[in-house]
């Protein structure tokens, strides 16, 4: 099963690959991101890939989210994320790659990106089959 999580970058200066993957090679022994995979040893934790304001497939992700938005009662949720969405200048997409005996320990695997983002890039992040996140709490769940 795919499973995304994104993370959507509304600050004007925004993280490259380059940037991501001298990021995640920080967060310990063997990790490391090459060509959009994200490694720890031997281990693939995911696939990363970075889409910009303008090259279409952006604006698709920002169009989907739209349309689930609208069917939100969540007033105050739902005005976070448009607002995010107009701001964005990019997105931040992970296909997770679970380990089927430990899916929790993949994403606490992730934390580390996720937190730093928050902290370097102001934004939000979705997660699949959940909502949008904030550095500290839910900020909207969509199901």
């Amino acid at each position: 099963m795919e499973y995304f999580m994104r993370y959507f970058v509304e600050s004007d200066a925004v993280p490259t690959m380059g940037d991501l993957a001298l990021i995640w090679a920080t967060f310990g022994e063997g990790y490391t991101l090459l060509d959009g995979e994200m490694r720890i040893g031997e281990t693939i934790v995911g696939a990363l890939d970075i889409y910009t304001r303008g090259d279409g497939d952006f604006e698709e992700e920002v169009e989907e989210f739209e349309e689930y938005l609208k069917e939100s009662d969540d007033e105050e949720g739902v005005a976070r994320v448009k607002e995010c969405l107009e701001l964005a200048k990019m997105s931040i997409g992970i296909e997770v790659n679970f380990d089927p005996e430990d899916p929790e320990g993949t994403m606490d695997l992730l934390m580390p990106l996720w937190d730093w983002l928050f902290i370097h890039h102001p934004g939000l992040l979705q997660a699949d089959m959940a909502g949008f996140y904030n550095a500290t709490d839910m900020v909207l769940e969509l199901a």
